[in-house]
């Protein structure tokens, strides 16, 4: 446990140093990145949109059902007044 500390503290540590902050990512490695993060969140915006839709149909498909239901009181349980 105190190995995975330090390891993570080291690892911090390295991130917030000057050394790691002047690194820059490639432009191609970075282009490709952009890319496949703004594929990413198309794919997830459309599944998204795709669930709400289900959802919306659903609600109405139960709507109408409901709607169709008729009561109708039944004998063989009689009402009890006092």
């Amino acid at each position: 446990m105190k190995k995975i500390f330090l390891s993570e503290l080291k690892a911090s540590k390295f991130t917030r140093s000057r050394t790691f902050k002047d690194k820059k990512l490639l432009k191609i490695f970075s282009r490709h990145l952009r890319s496949t993060i703004k594929e990413d969140v198309s794919k997830i915006d459309l599944g998204t949109i795709h669930i709400l839709e289900k959802i919306e149909d659903l609600k109405a498909r139960v709507e109408t059902y409901y709607k169709s239901l008729k009561f109708i009181p039944s004998h063989e349980f009689p009402l009890l007044m006092d």
